[in-house]
Order: C-alpha cells, then structure tokens, then sequence
C-alpha cells in the first residue's frame, strides 16, 4: 500500500546571507517608501506600498536576486524541479505595533515568499488552510 499526498503543501524556510552594508541599504529603502493602508474599513490593518514590482527596483535588486536564487535552490535540490521560475509580483507591507494583515490569497501563483526586513519580538506570522474555501 502507497499513501499519496495528493494535496499537499510544502513549507520551507531560509536565512539570506546578506552583509550588514547592504542589509541597512534595504531597510532605509523600505522605510522611504510610501504606504497607504491595506484595509480602509479596519483602523488596525498593516499598510502596503502601492508598487507591485519592486524587488526589481535598484534599491532592491540584490535582495530579490538573493530570494530567487534561495527559492531556486530549494526547488531544483529539494523538490527536484528543473523550471525557469520567475517572481511575478512583489511588494513591502509594513505593520505597526497591535495592527496586522488581512487573511488572504495569492492567487494566480505556485509559490508564495515572505521575507522579513524587521520584526519585533513576539511577531510571528500565520498561515490558514483555505483549501475547501
């Protein structure tokens, strides 16, 4: 007897190696950016910036390099997927103390990423299975 995962979900997490130079650089550029909020009809919700590409950004570009080599790294050894995975969208959110993020989707996509640029203790994030929503 085989037992086949049919609708599993795969969940892996990495560490960049990122100098502090460069890692200082992504954070003032994050903290330069413009937010507006995520969710008008909730006070407490995170604010988001309104570019959906920035990791291609100069400010940002070694950090979204680093991401996708991680992220193709962890496919073609791990998963062995030999594909020319691309990412399609990227944004910064940004939560200030007591808000949080909406539950939500990525639709339209395989594979979702969240890097964190600053977190404070006790932040953690929370994933919701919404497969049979």
């Amino acid at each position: 007897m085989e037992i086949i995962p049919l609708y599993s979900k795969v969940f892996c997490t990495d560490s960049l190696d990122i100098n502090e130079e460069d890692f200082t650089d992504i954070k003032q550029a994050a903290k330069n950016c413009d937010y507006k909020k995520a969710n008008f009809e909730d006070d407490k919700s995170s604010l988001v910036n309104q570019e959906f590409d920035i990791l291609n950004k100069p400010q940002f570009k070694l950090l979204g390099d680093m991401i996708l080599k991680s992220f193709k790294n962890f496919t073609t050894h791990k998963l062995k997927i030999s594909n020319d995975f691309k990412i399609s969208s990227s944004w910064l959110t940004k939560t200030e103390p007591n808000h949080q993020s909406h539950y939500h989707r990525h639709y339209n996509c395989f594979y979702s990423g969240v890097f964190y640029i600053d977190t404070d203790e006790g932040s953690e994030i929370v994933f919701d299975n919404m497969a049979d929503e």
